[in-house]
């Protein structure tokens, strides 16, 4: 006859043992993976808001920079008229270099090596590296200097009796 006590024989004792330790082992490994899935969820999710802060602050300095570009564009295109009264014909070199319309500034602040005023003939004012230069544009050129009488294509018939009629940098034609 069985006994009770025959039923969890010293055989059976250690596999016991066995099954709630490694379920035991088995259900702190599931807890272990849940804490380490939620803490990198949670460092995710850090990482995201803090990449969403960063693109928003460098957005907005972009348009910032943007917007304060437009405005000295603007702010020289209002001397444009200026520019072509006194460049025109024979070159007013008092208002360009010497009161700085056509200057120094040019290089030192907006980074610009040379500008230059040409006509079909000849090379009328230059100004290269900030300081005025009487040597023609093609000496600074590697290409031909493009044609400056006629304006380009894309602007209206009347745009270059405006202003200046075209800009020229590295050989291309704008």
């Amino acid at each position: 006859m069985d006994s009770p006590a025959s039923a969890h024989s010293p055989s059976s004792r250690p596999r016991l043992h066995a099954r709630k330790l490694i379920t035991g082992i088995s259900l702190l490994f599931v807890l272990a993976c849940m804490i380490a899935f939620g803490a990198l969820f949670n460092i995710a999710q850090q990482l995201n808001e803090s990449a969403g802060r960063k693109s928003i602050f460098y957005v907005d300095k972009a348009l910032q920079q943007r917007l304060e570009s437009s405005r000295r564009f603007l702010s020289s295109y209002a001397v444009w008229n200026a520019a072509y009264e006194h460049l025109n014909g024979k070159v007013d070199e008092q208002w360009a270099y010497i009161e700085k319309n056509v200057g120094e500034s040019l290089y030192t602040a907006s980074g610009y090596e040379g500008v230059f005023v040409i006509d079909d003939k000849r090379t009328k004012y230059g100004l290269f590296k900030g300081q005025p230069s009487a040597a023609p544009i093609a000496s600074y050129m590697d290409g031909a200097v493009p044609p400056s009488s006629k304006p380009p294509a894309h602007l209206p018939p009347n745009a270059g009796k405006r202003a200046a009629t075209s800009c020229s940098t590295a050989g291309r034609q704008y």
